[in-house]
């Protein structure tokens, strides 16, 4: 009988990931190309790598249950498991009395589908009509520093995206910005509108953004210091060019 050293069984374990992991990058190439054309080959790799191993450390063993992760973390966020705007997310997975593991990873994924068909559109309409407002409205409005607080946060969330906003509901909308505003400073985003742009495109892409491999220029403006103009720009001009690359 074929017996392998400790050793060799690591390199072969390695060699069977690397694999995976390529066979998930050329996937979404084919069947995520938005996401491809905006952050291309080498980032969606890092985005893969992320995906392979938050879903190992959270016990998914299948490479159905990766294809299902990365699905997920592509469409909700890379931390879509623990992004208060999607509790139900969370519980699914957390379920232990429905199935198995992989069993409430799959039931939570249908139920992402339908969430994602319901606020987006079955063609995707809704959210294309949201990006719009958010790009032609909502960022200017919010470069003139307006006063804000969580009810015009709310208002400017429901004009731009009004059926996501029912669906994740107000307390949703309210966990969300309670978690991500203190991380706005860290990005440049010093000022109260600043802060509420953040939450806005967290709302939009998932909270994490900082840390999400799918924003890299998010993370790079960690600890930058500001340019001739204010950090808030910053963030804006990058965040604008962003949404110009969705739409391109």
């Amino acid at each position: 009988m074929l017996r392998l050293a400790r050793q060799q069984m690591t390199s072969l374990q390695q060699v069977m990931l690397d694999r995976f992991q390529r066979g998930l990058v050329a996937h979404s190439e084919e069947y995520f190309p938005v996401h491809w054309r905006v952050i291309g080959a080498e980032q969606m790799a890092e985005v893969v790598r992320l995906g392979v191993r938050r879903a190992l450390d959270l016990g998914y063993q299948t490479e159905r249950d990766g294809y299902l992760f990365h699905s997920l973390m592509l469409y909700f966020g890379s931390h879509f498991d623990t992004d208060p705007q999607y509790p139900w997310l969370a519980n699914a997975l957390a379920d232990d009395s429905i199935g198995s593991r992989s069993q409430r990873l799959a039931n939570a994924h249908q139920a992402a589908m339908d969430f994602l068909d319901d606020v987006a559109g079955s063609q995707g309409e809704l959210m294309a009509a949201a990006l719009q407002s958010l790009r032609s409205t909502v960022l200017p409005e919010l470069r003139r520093e307006p006063k804000v607080n969580f009810e015009y946060l709310l208002s400017v969330l429901k004009s731009a995206w009004p059926r996501k906003v029912e669906r994740v509901g107000e307390q949703g909308v309210r966990g969300l910005a309670e978690s991500v505003m203190r991380v706005a400073p860290t990005v440049g985003l010093k000022s109260p509108a600043g802060a509420c742009l953040y939450v806005i495109a967290c709302f939009f892409f998932g909270h994490g953004l900082e840390r999400d491999p799918q924003f890299p220029w998010v993370g790079r403006l960690i600890g930058q210091p500001g340019r001739s103009d204010s950090p808030a720009s910053s963030f804006q001009d990058l965040f604008a060019m962003h949404l110009d690359a969705l739409e391109a």
